[in-house]
């Protein structure tokens, strides 16, 4: 992909993951951005291990780089993978 062909090249954005997230719902997107040219940083509810899922089963463990305590400043956008278990777990 040449640069002209990378239009979120230096945008910032901030993937807020919680146990239980679809693996899917996470990969893909993140993928997507990475290609676009954005700097994808995951975010957790404590920096660490997170525990994704294919369906009901257990997937592999996704690192987040950064715990909630992040300043909303240092980002351009945000994305909630599988926002429903995203947002209940964040909410609690």
């Amino acid at each position: 992909m040449a640069v002209s062909e990378k239009p979120l090249m230096g945008m910032r954005v901030a993937v807020v993951l919680t146990d239980g997230v679809e693996q899917s719902d996470f990969v893909e997107p993140r993928n997507a951005l990475s290609q676009a040219g954005a700097q994808v940083t995951v975010i957790g509810s404590t920096k660490g291990e997170i525990q994704a899922f294919k369906h009901h089963d257990k997937a592999e463990k996704l690192k987040a780089e950064k715990s909630l305590e992040v300043n909303a400043n240092d980002f351009d956008a945000l994305l909630l993978p599988g926002w429903r278990t995203e947002c209940r777990c964040l909410a609690s």
